[in-house]
């Protein structure tokens, strides 16, 4: 039987390069059961691969897992079954951030995750923006992720499509029990809400789908320059935005009051779990959090990937010697007695470097600071101390550089 036009020309649709790699993300619900099903049928099984993300959440994901691995080996596709620890606190945003980062990982250039979000999400997404004060955008179609993009074929497609055709090709599909807490906002909108709004108004679902995105200013990503004369709800919506940020519009006019605070207040404003806005000397920044890393031995010219920044280290004329090792750690883990570093004759305060060279108070805690017999050698990127550069042979000799995560 063949799969429906709708479906079909949604495949059709996804913007491939010669050299893709289409990974499918399937759970083996319904949904994501239909995607891989159409991609395999409109694409081959020669670019196309799935990836399943347990969780570990409920009893019943290894079953899960097995399910989709006697799918995909029947479909003679490729799959991938990945096992993530979920961090404390939400479980559903850890679960989406854990989803995201194990695809964003498997991306080269060019490369695409595909998602089986369709037009029954649009409406719920919709709708809940509407009723929570948020800026009524839906979802997006394509995003940028990592090396490649994640895309969304369905969001046309309506739910009932997609079960006619899983239907109609007697595919098998698990049930998450989760589906139906509606404890949570978007499946009581689905479960309690939209079935009476549909009785009373027929067709609501494609029209709130419809629903054209808010008209707001396009706003650069990066920091939002406070002396622009456009500091409104509307600017600052579109700045967070530009960052995928979407908070309740009580949230930005805190923002935008905020950022008129005393010149000496450090205002810190919660636009979701995992971000936050800040304001340092004349711009708003949207700030991430990420655990500062653990002290550990650094060797010049062995760059290290930690949990809040990558050091990476750069040859050049005088730095730190090739095969010293020194302790690598940071203010947050530093005695009081170690907190300044010999520059010029001169001693300096770390606090008095960060200022001087403009580090934002959020970072300073969690930069690296290089230590060597009980004594401050170095600030990446910021100093090295008197005594501890040396001018030796091409390749011998290294400048640390330290690069904070920020999203």
């Amino acid at each position: 039987m063949q799969t429906p036009v709708e479906i079909a020309d949604s495949i059709r649709a996804i913007p491939l390069h010669p050299d893709s790699a289409v990974w499918i993300a399937y759970s083996g619900g319904l949904d994501s059961t239909v995607l891989l099903h159409a991609c395999i049928e409109v694409l081959g099984t020669s670019i196309c691969k799935a990836v399943h993300i347990d969780h570990g959440v409920l009893s019943e994901s290894h079953e899960w897992a097995e399910h989709c691995r006697e799918v995909c080996d029947d479909w003679g596709v490729t799959l991938e079954l990945e096992k993530v620890e979920l961090a404390p606190g939400n479980l559903e945003l850890q679960a989406r951030l854990a989803r995201y980062e194990q695809f964003e990982r498997r991306l080269n250039q060019g490369d695409l995750v595909v998602t089986a979000h369709h037009a029954d999400d649009v409406a719920e997404t919709q709708l809940w923006q509407l009723l929570t004060g948020r800026a009524i955008v839906g979802i997006a179609s394509k995003k940028v992720l990592g090396k490649g993009h994640v895309v969304r074929p369905f969001l046309h497609v309506t739910k009932q499509q997609l079960k006619h055709h899983a239907e109609n090709h007697s595919l098998t599909w698990i049930e998450d029990p989760s589906n139906a807490d509606t404890s949570l906002d978007r499946n009581w909108i689905r479960h309690r809400i939209l079935p009476v709004l549909e009785q009373r108004f027929p067709g609501i679902r494609e029209r709130l789908a419809e629903l054209a995105p808010s008209n707001l200013p396009q706003v650069q990503k990066g920091p939002f320059d406070l002396s622009r004369s456009e500091l409104d709800v509307r600017h600052v919506r579109g700045w967070l935005l530009a960052h995928g940020v979407n908070p309740p519009g009580s949230t930005v006019e805190e923002i935008v009051r905020q950022a008129h605070a005393r010149a000496d207040a450090s205002p810190e404003i919660a636009v979701s779990d995992e971000k936050t806005v800040r304001r340092y000397r004349d711009s708003l920044y949207l700030v991430s959090h990420f655990s500062n890393f653990a002290p550990q031995v650094t060797t010049p010219g062995h760059d290290l990937e930690l949990s809040n920044g990558n050091l990476t280290w750069e040859m050049c004329e005088s730095g730190l010697q090739r095969g010293e090792s020194y302790e690598l750690s940071n203010r947050a883990h530093l005695s009081k007695t170690k907190l300044a570093i010999r520059v010029n004759q001169l001693t300096k305060s770390l606090s008095s470097l960060f200022q001087e060279n403009g580090v934002a108070p959020w970072l300073r805690d969690g930069w690296p600071v290089i230590v060597k017999n009980e004594e401050v050698v170095c600030i990446p990127g910021l100093a090295i101390a008197d005594g501890y550069k040396c001018s030796s042979a091409k390749g011998q000799s290294f400048a640390p550089k330290w690069n904070p995560k920020t999203d």
